[in-house]
């Protein structure tokens, strides 16, 4: 079995998904379409408080899992 045959296709769909834009991304351009850049700042600092916190909760589970295992 030839590994990079697989490899191209998958390469190809995810460079595409990557550069498609997401719902948080639609969700500032409608914010900003309706109530100016102001609300469109707003929206992005609160996706952005939200990445910290799912970041953050993901590395106390992290430091968790680790400590149990220990």
């Amino acid at each position: 079995m030839d590994v990079d045959t697989p490899f191209w296709p998958f390469l190809v769909a995810i460079t595409l998904l990557s550069m498609s834009p997401g719902i948080d991304t639609l969700l500032v351009i409608r914010n900003t379409a309706r109530g100016g850049w102001r609300d469109g700042v707003v929206t992005s600092l609160a996706i952005c408080c939200g990445f910290f916190v799912h970041a953050a909760v993901s590395a106390l589970g992290i430091s968790l899992i680790l400590l149990q295992s220990a």
